[in-house]
């Protein structure tokens, strides 16, 4: 298969002819130049430029910066595509019908364009950019000046635009992964509630074992039109029943919310029973056993019995 070379100035392809390569690799462009003596290959840099331009100093050492399509290294400086992409666009360009119009590269140009610009995966825009870049190269050899100096700027525009839809979908997934992360150090009880605290799952889970059925934060309909809920409801007879609420902090705001949901109980008559900071470090077997004895002495007292819901 023959070899394909290409221009050590600007990576366009070699002129050919009769079948025979420059020797020194310049396109027809750069050979033209040669010709004309604008530019020489200099004996101290090895590199073409003008005759009287000074050679740059440690241009070896220089940075040659990153391909506009994969963002990977060039290899030189004067490049645009690092030499992965560069074969791309070639392998591309022997695909594209030679010998069209230019109003038909043009219109072929904006149709791969249009695509490019509802893809989704960012690798797939960088290798259609290549192609972009092998259609402007094919249009410029048959007279056309526009193409050429646009699809950088369109290439920078699509992939700017899809690094920030990956950046976006980064964070959103990033938000998803800490709410998933959040979730599972919330304090969940046996029966599923959502909780508080490490005491709330406590007695939550006290009321679950002891098969008594109970909500979590009921608002008390008692004490309307005051909006309050309480920690939790156990229902006894007739959507009344009884009250539970775990006293957990010691500031002087939450202190006057406790005296102000405690005389609302007491002026309503509201059958409640309140369960101190401190109550559920004790050893498990005794907190059970009185929170259990609270609930059933309260709703016989008020109701006359306590309902068995195993």
């Amino acid at each position: 298969m023959d070899d394909k070379r290409v221009c050590p100035i600007c990576g366009e392809p070699t002129y050919k002819y009769f079948g025979n390569y420059r020797k020194d690799g310049l396109c027809t462009k750069h050979g033209m130049q040669a010709n004309a003596r604008e530019i020489v290959l200099c004996e101290k840099c090895g590199k073409w430029h003008e005759p009287d331009k000074e050679c740059e100093k440690n241009e070896d050492t220089k940075d040659p910066g990153t391909c506009i399509v994969c963002g990977k290294p060039k290899k030189k400086a004067d490049h645009i595509l690092c030499h992965d992409c560069w074969r791309e666009a070639q392998a591309f360009s022997e695909t594209i019908s030679k010998g069209k119009t230019i109003h038909d590269y043009r219109d072929y140009y904006f149709n791969v364009k249009d695509r490019i610009s509802i893809m989704k995966d960012l690798a797939t825009v960088q290798k259609n950019c290549n192609k972009l870049i092998a259609i402007a190269v094919t249009a410029q050899d048959v007279g056309d000046e526009v193409l050429m100096p646009r699809v950088f700027r369109d290439i920078e525009s699509l992939i700017e635009t899809k690094k920030k839809i990956k950046v976006q979908k980064g964070k959103i997934e990033e938000e998803r992964k800490k709410n998933d992360e959040q979730k599972e150090k919330t304090n969940t009880s046996k029966d599923g509630h959502i909780l508080r605290s490490d005491a709330e799952v406590r007695i939550d889970d006290v009321l679950y074992d002891a098969f008594i059925l109970h909500c979590y934060e009921k608002t008390v309909p008692e004490v309307f039109p005051e909006n309050i809920k309480c920690d939790w409801f156990i229902p006894i007879k007739n959507k009344a029943g009884i009250y539970l609420e775990y006293w957990g902090m010691d500031t002087p705001e939450y202190n006057e919310t406790r005296k102000k949901k405690e005389e609302l109980y007491k002026k309503n008559n509201v059958p409640y029973i309140g369960i101190e900071k401190d109550a559920w470090k004790q050893d498990s077997q005794t907190f059970e056993a009185r929170l259990l004895r609270d609930i059933n002495q309260l709703a016989i007292e008020r109701y006359g019995f306590m309902p068995k819901w195993e």
